[in-house]
């Protein structure tokens, strides 16, 4: 297990920064989620650990040695991609103890580990079979395993769910961290999917630019973005944001359309512009509030998610249970003051 921490790191090619100043630690059996858009730089940072890149500034520690001019092998790191990477002649024993063999381990070492390796990822039954005979989910678990049996002092997951359908992802992130809880080791995972960082990580990291927007629990960070650009990118279906301006108590807002917010506890002042967030799911349809009207429905079978229009903005309306409505149906809209996030227009950092 290993702490990794990075200080003021930065990455440039030529003129282009693609890592600005990250300052970040991952605690000793951490699970650490970096999230965000394509072309952020997460799985620049990532390769940075491993030492697939370099760096252009700052210090990037592992266990208190930096390790800025260490070779990949030397790092006790070990790497999932997304592409699996598995050699088709060898059959799946062969290749989750390839890297063992190449460091001339000894033969019974390399059973033990194999044996363990196969036993939790449940590849007991698939050891002389070659990765074309493999589904897609069985080829990631070859991979984890070639990874596993080093037993390093980290594991590094690039995007490693990618190329699977939606179910199998599912099956696959619980089993990634089940396998993460229970070995402890420290760990660092790339993905854009935020559902995936929401369910997998201890903390997720939300990139943006390259650079981290925002550290945290996932559900400090669900409930508390601390600017625009979090608060819309984790969270589906997507918040609800309006532009408005603050009105005399400084405790409400108005929209364009003349759409009455509440404002929460924010401490702002008469006649600021702000956007004003409010996630689809504590929106409410009851007895009173802002008339509005439905434009469509989703049935999931599980929820219903419904799009209404009020005072010329359309809200999305997440209810937790199956309801029937329909386009054109009249509704009254209720926006609970706690459950508001409001963000400066100027900047987006939270107020």
């Amino acid at each position: 297990m290993a702490h990794i921490s990075f200080e003021n790191v930065s990455k440039s090619y030529s003129t282009l920064n693609v890592i600005r100043d990250i300052n970040l630690d991952i605690h000793d059996g951490e699970m650490l989620i970096l999230v965000g858009p394509s072309g952020c730089g997460k799985s620049t940072l990532l390769r940075m650990i491993a030492g697939l890149e370099s760096v252009s500034s700052g210090a990037i520690r592992i266990d208190d040695r930096v390790v800025n001019d260490l070779d990949p092998r030397d790092r006790d790191i070990a790497m999932v991609f997304q592409s699996y990477a598995l050699y088709p002649h060898k059959t799946v024993l062969e290749n989750i103890t390839f890297g063992l063999r190449m460091r001339r381990m000894a033969g019974d070492e390399i059973l033990r580990r194999a044996k363990q390796a196969s036993m939790a990822l449940g590849l007991d039954a698939y050891l002389d079979r070659y990765p074309r005979q493999l589904s897609g989910g069985q080829r990631q678990r070859v991979a984890m395993g070639r990874a596993l049996v080093r037993e390093p002092k980290a594991f590094l997951f690039d995007e490693p769910l990618s190329n699977l359908d939606a179910q199998l992802r599912v099956q696959m992130r619980m089993e990634i961290r089940a396998l993460q809880q229970k070995l402890g080791v420290t760990s660092v995972y790339v993905t854009h999917d935020q559902i995936e960082a929401m369910t997998m990580g201890d903390k997720i990291a939300v990139m943006n630019r390259g650079g981290i927007e925002q550290i945290g629990t996932p559900l400090d960070i669900y409930d508390r973005p601390a600017n625009e650009f979090v608060a819309t990118f984790i969270g589906s279906p997507m918040i609800n944001l309006l532009d408005a301006e603050v009105r005399g108590d400084g405790r409400s807002a108005v929209t364009p359309g003349g759409l009455v917010l509440p404002t929460g506890t924010a401490a702002l002042s008469p006649g600021e512009k702000v956007r004003i967030g409010i996630r689809p799911e504590h929106v409410r349809l009851g007895d009173d509030g802002a008339p509005g009207i439905v434009e469509a429905v989703e049935q999931t079978g599980l929820d219903t998610l419904v799009l209404v229009r009020t005072s010329g903005t359309a809200m999305r309306v997440l209810i937790r249970e199956r309801r029937y409505m329909e386009r054109g149906q009249k509704v009254l809209l209720s926006l609970p003051p706690a459950d508001m996030h409001v963000f400066s227009s100027d900047t987006g950092a939270r107020r």
